[in-house]
């Protein structure tokens, strides 16, 4: 049997050692990129959560498997970053112009109503009253018109500078009920005295009628009794009282009196330098910014200044550590606490007002009633009647809650 020769295939033809060794490169080189497939979506499995914050480290060890990629992470990380830093910068930008349009608008309303104040000083009772009354109207019946249309039609024949602005018009009516209040308050005090036999309907032995109709009874504790004076002032006197010796304070009673011992404390303090608050001086000190201006001021008007407002946190019944309001501030100190400028008239007027307010608090009446019992006393040696600023207003829900609100439905 002839054997075959296994070189006859190869006849003729040169051997491919450089295909085959191509061949067999590109053989590898498949499986080295199958393995780094793996190992890379093994490391994504792992390290998603990583990459996906940020994390340095495993965006360092991904590079080793796909640097074009890793740079592209890291790329957009940081551009996300950059974003998240300029949003927040935008946001505490918006919030520091918030607040210092919270500031503009506050001093505004200020100053609305020092001028609306001033402008009351300047009428009559009489005028006041009419005048409130005449905004009241104006208030009802634009807040009545049914659609913009008619409201238009009637502010271009007497308010051409309201046009356009019903969808304002709550706005518009708590501003000008801002200037009706004043203006009320011009016409009279808020509260009157009520006499002996209408407090005796009422089981007490004295008391007043706020302005919104409802009575506050002044019951003294036992042994002691209400007088009223010509002027409708009360305080309170040594005498029989409306309850039996000997029997236990009641909550409110001890309340009452713990408040009016402070008060009295407080007033303890301030009396003897009460005079020092009277200085320009020592109060344009207080606007230096920083407290600054606090190191140049007299010990005695510092003293006095935190007597008097421990004296108006006893009378507004504040616990230890609040805080009085600025509009309380405002008003309570124009009544009770001694400014620049005062007179010697006055500031006796006002040192009397204080003891009366004590009276008050042992007696249990609210703050707005010796507020009003302050403001009567010092009308009366004056002659002007006292003011009490407005308190901003919240709009209400509906044009009827408004109207209802301020009474005139």
């Amino acid at each position: 049997m002839a054997t075959l020769d296994s070189n006859i295939i190869l006849a003729g033809r040169s051997p491919d050692v450089l295909g085959a060794l191509q061949r067999g490169n590109a053989l590898a080189q498949q499986h080295n990129d199958m393995q780094l497939e793996r190992a890379r979506n093994a490391f994504l499995q792992e390290n998603a959560a990583g990459l996906m914050s940020g994390d340095q480290n495993a965006l360092t060890q991904y590079a080793q498997y796909d640097p074009t990629a890793a740079f592209n992470m890291h790329t957009q990380n940081r551009n996300n970053a950059r974003a998240d830093e300029q949003m927040a910068w935008q946001r505490q930008r918006a919030s520091q112009q918030d607040a210092r349009q919270a500031r503009l608008d506050e001093r505004g309303d200020q100053e609305w109503n020092m001028k609306v104040e001033q402008y009351a000083r300047g009428l009559q009772a009489e005028e006041a009253a009419a005048q409130a009354q005449q905004i009241e109207d104006a208030v009802k019946m634009g807040l009545a018109l049914p659609d913009a249309a008619t409201w238009d039609a009637q502010m271009s024949q007497i308010a051409p500078d309201l046009v356009g602005q019903f969808d304002n018009r709550q706005a518009l009516a708590q501003r000008y009920m801002s200037v009706a209040e004043v203006l009320k308050q011009q016409a009279g005090p808020a509260f009157r005295p009520a006499t002996p036999e209408e407090a005796a309907q009422y089981g007490a032995q004295a008391g007043q009628f706020g302005a919104d109709g409802r009575f506050y009874p002044i019951n003294p504790p036992s042994g002691m009794s209400v007088e009223t004076g010509p002027g409708g002032t009360m305080r309170i006197v040594q005498g029989p009282g409306a309850g039996g010796a000997g029997k236990p304070f009641t909550e409110t009673q001890s309340k009452d009196i713990g408040f009016a011992t402070r008060a009295r404390a407080a007033l303890d303090t301030f009396e003897p330098i009460a005079s020092t608050m009277t200085s320009r001086k020592q109060q344009a000190l207080d606007a230096v910014p920083w407290g600054l201006g606090r190191g140049f001021q007299e010990p005695d008007y510092q003293i006095a200044q935190n007597a008097g407002m421990n004296f108006l946190l006893a009378v507004l019944r504040k616990d230890t550590g609040a805080a009085v309001t600025p509009s309380e501030e405002q008003i309570y100190t124009r009544v009770f606490l001694p400014q620049p400028g005062d007179s010697d008239e006055l500031l006796s007027q006002k040192s009397q007002a204080r003891q009366l307010a004590v009276a008050g608090l042992e007696a249990g009446m609210p703050p707005e009633a010796i507020l009003a019992q302050g403001q009567a006393l010092l009308a009366s040696g004056s002659g002007a009647r006292p003011l009490e600023p407005v308190a901003p207003q919240k709009v209400v829900g509906s044009d009827d809650d408004l109207l209802r609100k301020y009474g005139l439905q």
